[in-house]
């Protein structure tokens, strides 16, 4: 053995074999890759779920007063001014925006104003949308002007049925009887017949004799008005001594037929058929000729006419609707003595259009009022004796009858100022200067008529009507001894009958109604604009879009202004060449469809 020793390796700790195992402790599968290990991997573990967000904690009291401090602390630090830049790209955004929608629009002109590049292309455009428009408005002016003034057309309808039998009124031409006067009269109105039989009469020219007689006249009226209603009633003539003979379809005619009204012009007027008569005014005819209508024999009584006064002798007839009141003074035409007086009737409906549009009266107030038909004669007559009580404080004994329960407390005009005051009011309503505002009545019955007359009566029926005449009046003997041609002067026979029983209705219409009238309105538009209902809906679209899209503008305006100087130098918060608010104007453009031209930052 030598003398030389060999050192022995170190034997590995228990520990550090334990910590690395050999590749012989380690699982191997061998492959024909070679080895693989076998060893198990751990499974991943799963994610814990989700938590919901917790609520931010309130700001305390504290928190929220030191807030609005720091708001209002801000606010006080100076605002930054937009920069030309940001106000050309402001600028150009709205006008880009203005292009686009104009250029869609479906109004020609506009939209070839926007798209034409050349200048001298949008000149002749926008002058050929100046001269439309000025058509248009002048087109639209006059059929405004057309439509506001109501135009109307008639239509006539024919028809054949029985209709109500009108009212007659007939007056004699003479106001009050010379007898009665003389006897009865007030002593200055007998002095002024007696002044008229003393005069001196000669030949003067036309206009002298007219302004005589008007004289005289006014005179007339201021006298009889001093005397009662009841004392002018007994002084004219009466029912049984006007009319002798009267037959209506063929039987005798009632006392209670007729009623009477006084006038200042005729005295008593009597009305077959009339408002006031007892039986009522509702009399259907139902067969035309002369045997189905009214004959009257009349007496005139020429020597009671008033002396010098009455220039003609006569009988003054009215016809009119029943149920309505009688204006011989206004309306009517005259028959002669010594004749027989034809009259053919005819009735005539009128419908006038409308009530709603003051065009014309319905009459439903003035009937609840007065308890007649409204017509315009009696819409006049009640605005004189209005103005009458208005402005002289009494009211016309005329009117008494038909106005009686308006006047209860009020005296009648008597004394020669409130006579002057009545005599002036009506020549103000003759001339039209009394603003009445009577309208004509929505619905209408008139009557046309034909008159004709013949010698009446015939030599060889005078004696068989004298006859008959004297069992009634005993006055016609005197007449029986006289000429014939005295007694003829003194009689009339009035005859009224249906001449047909064709109504004529007329009927008013609008000739140009709002159809008419939005239908223009459209043609025009369309022809010099190209307008149309849909174009009117596409400008309220964009009218909504521009403002929507100046609204936002608006916003981001003020929200930049209110920025503060600490806080404008920090660009961190807005992309480089970008404005702020600039995305608010490219949402609300694509609503239309269009896009903002931005120029680069």
């Amino acid at each position: 053995m030598s003398g030389s020793t060999t050192e022995a390796e170190p034997k590995p700790k228990p520990e550090d074999a334990a910590a690395e195992p050999t590749a012989e402790q380690t699982p191997q599968r061998m492959t024909r890759y070679g080895a693989i290990s076998t060893k198990e991997e751990p499974l991943p573990q799963p994610l814990p779920p989700p938590q919901p967000p917790k609520p931010p904690p309130l700001p305390s009291k504290s928190s929220r007063s030191e807030g609005i401090a720091g708001a209002l602390r801000s606010s006080a630090l100076p605002k930054r001014r937009r920069t030309k830049e940001e106000k050309q790209i402001y600028e150009d955004s709205i006008k880009g925006f203005m292009d686009a929608l104009l250029s869609n629009s479906s109004l020609l002109a506009i939209s070839n104003i926007v798209k034409r590049n050349h200048p001298v292309l949008k000149t002749l455009w926008a002058i050929a949308l100046c001269l439309c428009l000025i058509l248009s408005i002048r087109q639209l002016y006059s059929l405004t002007r057309t439509y506001l003034g109501h135009p109307k057309s008639t239509t006539i309808e024919l028809s054949y049925k029985p209709f109500d039998f009108p009212s007659v009124t007939f007056c004699n031409h003479n106001p009050l009887r010379r007898s009665r006067v003389e006897l009865n009269g007030p002593s200055d109105l007998q002095s002024f017949f007696s002044d008229l039989l003393s005069r001196n009469y000669s030949v003067a020219d036309n206009g002298t004799q007219l302004m005589t007689q008007q004289s005289d006249w006014l005179k007339f009226e201021k006298l009889i008005s001093n005397i009662s209603v009841l004392d002018r009633l007994s002084m004219g003539y009466q029912h049984g001594d006007f009319i002798l003979q009267c037959n209506f379809a063929g039987k005798k005619c009632d006392p209670d037929m007729f009623s009477v009204s006084l006038t200042k012009t005729y005295g008593n007027c009597f009305t077959f058929n009339g408002w006031q008569s007892v039986r009522g005014f509702e009399r259907p005819v139902a067969k035309n000729g002369r045997e189905h209508g009214l004959i009257m024999t009349l007496f005139l009584e020429l020597d009671e006419y008033l002396p010098n006064f009455i220039p003609s002798a006569g009988v003054k007839v009215q016809l009119h609707e029943p149920g309505s009141m009688g204006f011989p003074e206004y309306s009517g035409f005259s028959v002669p003595p010594g004749f027989q007086s034809s009259i053919g009737v005819s009735l005539k409906k009128i419908t006038r259009l409308d009530h709603q549009n003051d065009h014309c009266e319905d009459g439903e107030k003035f009937y609840a009022t007065y308890g007649i038909k409204y017509t315009y004669s009696a819409c006049m007559a009640r605005c004189k004796h209005d103005r009458v009580r208005q402005k002289c404080g009494c009211y016309d004994l005329a009117n008494k009858l038909f106005y009686a329960n308006h006047v209860r407390h009020m005296q009648p005009c008597q004394s020669e100022k409130e006579l002057s005051c009545m005599i002036d009011v009506e020549y103000s309503g003759e001339e039209g200067n009394l603003n009445c505002g009577c309208l004509l009545p929505c619905q209408e019955s008139s009557y046309k008529y034909g008159q004709s007359l013949s010698e009446w009566p015939t030599d060889s029926y005078e004696a068989r009507l004298f006859g008959d005449l004297m069992d009634v009046k005993p006055k016609i003997s005197s007449l029986k001894n006289e000429t014939k041609i005295l007694a003829r002067r003194n009689l009339l026979n009035l005859l009224v009958y249906m001449d047909g029983l064709m109504t004529e209705h007329v009927i008013e219409k609008n000739s140009y109604a709002v159809d008419n009238y939005l239908s223009d309105i459209g043609g025009t538009l369309g022809l010099f604009l190209g307008f149309s209902v849909l174009t009117g809906f596409e400008l309220l679209e964009a009218s909504a879009l521009v403002l929507a899209y100046v609204c936002g503008k608006i916003i981001y305006t003020e929200e930049e202004d209110d920025e503060t100087s600490a806080f404008a130098d920090d660009d961190s918060l807005t992309p480089p060449g970008s404005p702020r608010g600039a995305h608010r104007s490219s949402r609300i453009a694509s609503l239309a469809g269009t896009t903002p031209h931005l120029h680069p930052g």
